[in-house]
């Protein structure tokens, strides 16, 4: 999954058409599929990620309850570091998106 959502950047990173990078990468057709765009069980992870970016909670939400995931879990999984990191060296969630979070989707998505 990590790879999935890394190499989801690809297109803006290098300025290509995705379809065009991905004939380039050993990948299943499958995650070939998501990563351009068409709809499948790894779209929906891409999905997921996105929304969470976003601050787009309803959608989060309903996409949470479709794939019976836990969203404490989820956003820990999103937030925490990758191996090697510490948690100082990334950027903290900006003020303003916690202030579109009402009392309950705050409590349920931050990291305890």
């Amino acid at each position: 999954m990590f790879l999935l959502g890394l190499f989801s950047l690809l297109g803006a990173m290098f300025d290509l058409p995705m379809k065009e990078l991905t004939s380039y990468l050993p990948l299943e057709d499958e995650i070939n599929e998501a990563l351009c765009g068409e709809e499948n069980s790894y779209s929906r992870y891409l999905d997921l990620t996105n929304f969470f970016e976003s601050g787009d909670w309803d959608n989060l939400d309903f996409l949470l309850g479709e794939l019976e995931l836990d969203p404490v879990m989820v956003a820990k999984a999103i937030m925490s570091p990758p191996a090697g990191q510490t948690a100082s060296s990334r950027s903290p969630v900006l003020p303003d998106q916690n202030a579109a979070l009402n009392r309950s989707q705050h409590a349920a998505l931050m990291p305890q």
